[in-house]
């Protein structure tokens, strides 16, 4: 039910209750006071506009964070790359010989940083 279904709906069973106590110590017949709170509900919802009253505006989402491009420079190889080799012969842990037979086992992957050579 949206927001002026549950304002007519709550606001006519507030008006015929009050109307009702009101109307049993004064002698109004009720079906004037269900006439009247049903009227005075209705102009109501139509004066003030119920949907503009009710509803909240939410705030508008945060964008996502801006991610920076990666520069393969300053990340560390991914194991068993091309790149790896590579950084494992600079360090000294393996030989010419040893990088010419993993890069030889080892097909360039277009696109991916860290087989290229």
């Amino acid at each position: 039910m949206n927001s002026k279904g549950k304002f007519l709906g709550f606001g006519l069973a507030l008006a015929v209750g009050v109307g009702a106590v009101i109307a049993t110590g004064t002698g109004v017949p009720v079906w004037e006071t269900f006439v009247l709170a049903s009227l005075v509900v209705g102009i109501s919802a139509v004066v003030w506009d119920v949907d503009t009253v009710v509803r909240w505006k939410r705030p508008a989402p945060s964008p996502e964070p801006a991610v920076p491009p990666v520069d393969p420079d300053k990340v560390l190889p991914r194991f068993g790359s091309r790149r790896w080799a590579r950084a494992q012969y600079k360090s000294g842990n393996i030989s010419m010989e040893e990088l010419v037979v993993f890069c030889a086992s080892h097909h360039i992957v277009p696109g991916d940083v860290d087989n290229d050579f």
